[in-house]
């Protein structure tokens, strides 16, 4: 298996060759705008169509987008994956309550001006130690994404996001391809957002793109992990239906 290499383009360009892209994408912007209106809810179910995706490239379906019609797994799928991510993002958040906190450091001296100065002075060193060590644990977490979106594809579980040794161990073992996939989508995500700003020239054009847009992004982010778990090479099991 080392000898596979991550199509970086396939990933991006793939879903014409699925018949039906249109229609799938035109579900997907339907769902991503009562996300937007219901203010962020059913975004478990984009995740689990990201899930859907990579779980197709791993059992060989490489030119095919998911279906929407398994969407209660969609959804618990994306949720499970979703929870992990808050537990795994916890520490960011931990730190970020300590900065808040430190902001009102200088408040303690309101009765001194040279008091409150020297706090004010420790506020900010703790938020320089606070940003550095938010950006560590950022791109810690970053780096274990894809790896928890396939550690999910394989076991189904909620559980098996938390084995951490396994998670780590595939991370750690295409940290290249990682890397370099999430280097790709951003660039994408740089081009997606140049496509729609210019396409205000037109009537529609920012508004479908903003909506089928965040689809092809999934699409693409769960057809890279997918070819990076191929890579992996290790078996799923029974193939689920979608």
């Amino acid at each position: 298996m080392e000898g596979i290499l991550v199509d970086f383009g396939k990933a991006f360009t793939f879903f014409r060759q699925d018949p039906d892209w249109i229609s799938k994408f035109a579900i997907g912007a339907l769902i991503v705008l009562v996300s937007i209106l219901l203010l962020g809810i059913p975004v478990a179910l984009l995740v689990g169509y990201q899930l859907a995706q990579t779980r197709l490239v791993m059992e060989g379906e490489t030119e095919r987008l998911p279906a929407w019609d398994n969407v209660g797994k969609l959804f618990m799928d994306g949720l499970n994956l979703t929870l992990a991510l808050l537990v795994y993002s916890s520490p960011a958040l931990l730190l970020f309550c300590i900065g808040f906190a430190a902001t009102l450091l200088p408040a303690l001296g309101s009765g001194s001006d040279e008091v409150a100065g020297a706090l004010a002075g420790v506020s900010i060193g703790i938020w320089v130690l606070l940003s550095c060590l938010l950006l560590i644990v950022s791109l810690a977490v970053a780096f274990v994404t894809p790896a928890l979106n396939v550690q999910y594809v394989r076991h189904g579980t909620l559980g098996s996001l938390f084995r951490f040794g396994e998670v780590l161990s595939l991370t750690r073992a295409h940290l290249g391809d990682i890397v370099m996939a999430w280097l790709a989508l951003l660039v994408a995500n740089i081009v997606l957002q140049f496509v729609i700003s210019v396409s205000v020239i037109t009537i529609c054009g920012p508004f479908i793109l903003g909506l089928a847009g965040p689809i092809w992004f999934l699409a693409a982010t769960g057809h890279l992990y997918g070819q990076i778990a191929t890579k992996a090479g290790k078996g799923l099991g029974p193939k689920p239906v979608f």
